[in-house]
């Protein structure tokens, strides 16, 4: 099957070793796949199972140099970084469930009693591959897996939205840090100002009295 480079505005296909690149599928930590999704910028975009990145987009830094791998495997932690930095992303377009329901936002928050049902479970383990033979798919093969993706994809919502909440914070607690430390230089200007007053006063005050006892 042939797939092409998700990142905006790369054309290249995955047509065989030939081409001397590499189609790198999203990571299942959703922390990273996060990362992967903000990386690219555009707009609505859902990754999905066979959704791919090319190796255009990579630093040779980002892949495990073992000379044994006959296809470049990327580090867990790489993210894509190769690329265009202004440019106008064009609104992706929603990806369709069988039902033809829409992935709005506003899943996220619909579907945390979901979510929060999830075990993310480490790739390679025991424990993971049980659960993926035990799992009880439906018939229809192909509705359980955009099932699956639906359920990947907002939980990687989820976690972008928690993400700019805890951004906004940072913002605010970082302005109220700011005000906090101009309400303070100028409480010390206004004693420092206030004392200077002050000593003017005893000093004219002292002066008077010297003169009226001569």
């Amino acid at each position: 099957m042939v797939t092409a480079c998700a990142a905006f505005g790369c054309r290249n296909k995955s047509k065989g070793a030939a081409s001397g690149r590499s189609f790198h599928c999203f990571p299942k930590d959703p922390e990273v796949r996060v990362k992967w999704i903000r990386a690219l910028r555009r707009k609505d975009f859902t990754p999905g199972t066979y959704t791919v990145i090319c190796s255009d987009h990579f630093l040779p830094e980002d892949y495990i140099d073992n000379p044994d791998f006959v296809i470049r495997k990327l580090k867990s932690t790489a993210v894509p970084t190769r690329l265009p930095t202004k440019s106008t992303y064009p609104g992706g377009r929603k990806r369709r469930l069988s039902e033809g329901e829409d992935v709005e936002i506003d899943d996220v928050q619909k579907d945390d009693d979901i979510l929060s049902k999830i075990i993310i479970i480490p790739l390679g383990t025991t424990q993971a591959i049980n659960m993926d033979h035990s799992y009880a798919f439906p018939s229809n093969i192909t509705l359980a897996k955009l099932k699956h993706d639906r359920l990947q994809s907002l939980l990687a919502k989820k976690l972008l939205v928690e993400e700019k909440q805890r951004q906004k914070i940072r913002q605010l607690k970082s302005k109220n840090k700011q005000l906090n430390e101009m309400h303070q230089v100028k409480f010390k200007n206004q004693i420092r100002m206030e004392n200077m007053r002050h000593v003017k006063f005893k000093s004219r005050k002292e002066r008077s009295r010297v003169k009226g006892s001569f």
